[in-house]
């Protein structure tokens, strides 16, 4: 739905903004899909999450898979907010693995301006109901319905919004910097805030 040739520009404009957020990395190919169903080119989507998503990365292949808007009934503008939040993995990963699932999302999501107020009245609603989902368990998102699955990048977002709000933005760039060296992140948290990362979490619900 989106020419090529705009579509590359894109993709240099938010490389260079996340090169920028995180200093350089080392340059490798990168392959971007365009999904959607009707194209003459077949891939097979192998992710339990594909239902649910609009893309996904594939860290050790530094592949991404996103829907096309048409496809996907999302506008550009959010198309091209998938395409930043994408990145964002990418480039996390190529200096880390050992972060949670919870932070990448609530990072990709805070650095690609995708977060609403929808997300946070949905943590506030389940956090009333008490059936927000464990920290521990959103390491990964493994085995969620879409109610959770959902739920999962709405507590995400705003955990890490809330670190930023506690700490300033400068927070999440610290603790991607501290992960390069450090393959603890709990510990990094603990470094960075004085704080266990579960009385950090008590610190954001109360807030």
């Amino acid at each position: 739905s989106i020419d090529n040739q705009k579509l590359l520009k894109i993709i240099d404009k938010k490389m260079q903004k996340l090169t920028n957020l995180f200093g350089p990395v080392l340059k490798k190919d990168l392959e971007i899909i365009i999904y959607h169903p009707k194209d003459s080119i077949l891939i097979n989507i192998n992710n339990p999450h594909w239902n649910h998503s609009l893309g996904f990365t594939y860290y050790s292949k530094d592949k991404i898979v996103i829907k096309d808007p048409s496809y996907a009934y999302i506008s550009n503008d959010k198309f091209i907010q998938v395409i930043e939040h994408e990145l964002n993995h990418l480039m996390i990963n190529r200096f880390t693995n050992k972060i949670p699932r919870w932070f990448k999302e609530g990072m990709a999501m805070y650095v690609a301006n995708e977060i609403q107020l929808n997300h946070k009245l949905k943590v506030i609603k389940k956090l009333y109901s008490k059936k927000l989902i464990p920290l521990q368990n959103l390491n990964l998102f493994n085995n969620l319905n879409n109610e959770d699955y959902k739920l999962a990048y709405a507590q995400s977002a705003l955990y890490v919004e809330s670190l930023v709000n506690i700490y300033g933005e400068k927070i999440i760039y610290d603790i991607i910097e501290e992960c390069k060296t450090n393959n603890d992140f709990n510990d990094v948290i603990y470094i960075l805030t004085n704080q266990s990362i579960y009385s950090l979490e008590k610190k954001i619900l109360q807030l």
